[in-house]
């Protein structure tokens, strides 16, 4: 992900993932996102920020391109409860409004430069449920450079899912 900071409350974005699912593989579509900041937290009062993502599949590999321009939007909720314990929870839409998603987080920092984090996410549809956990570490080499790594396991299914993802970060100045 390359993000770019337009003004303090918005942020554009562009994703880009390769990897496996299911018995597709390779570049899936490349998704140009917006995060716009709504209102900052306040007491219990979370701070709340709009996101949209919208996938161009053409540069994909053809495993996973479709004839849709796929969308996905949502309200993203934060608390922050201590200088090192935050919740963040997500409500949104996807697959042509036909899927509710919902994300909960919670974050644990036990040191400046180490961050954990357990999450729950799912999306919910007529024809299909899905459910999941993961887990992740994530490390700041520097304070511009990090890196993360995190598993996770479907949950409440009929087929074994397990999956892993790993990043790096870097803050340009």
């Amino acid at each position: 992900m390359v993000r770019y900071g337009i003004t303090n409350s918005t942020e554009i974005r562009l994703l880009s993932d390769a990897g496996k699912e299911h018995e597709n593989y390779g570049l899936q579509p490349v998704t140009l996102s917006l995060k716009q900041k709504i209102i900052g937290q306040k007491n219990i009062i979370p701070a709340i920020s709009f996101v949209g993502y919208l996938s161009y599949d053409q540069l994909a590999n053809k495993d996973f391109r479709n004839k849709e321009w796929p969308f996905h939007l949502l309200l993203a909720f934060e608390n922050e409860l201590s200088e090192n314990l935050s919740i963040s929870y997500n409500v949104g839409t996807s697959n042509q409004f036909k899927n509710l998603d919902l994300t909960l987080n919670m974050g644990y920092s036990p040191t400046a430069k180490i961050s954990t984090f357990v999450e729950y996410f799912s999306s919910l549809g007529k024809i299909s449920n899905e459910h999941n956990l993961d887990a992740g570490v994530l490390y700041l080499i520097t304070p511009l450079f990090q890196a993360d790594i995190a598993v996770g396991h479907s949950i409440f299914a009929s087929d074994d899912r397990f999956f892993t993802t790993f990043g790096i970060s870097y803050l340009f100045n």
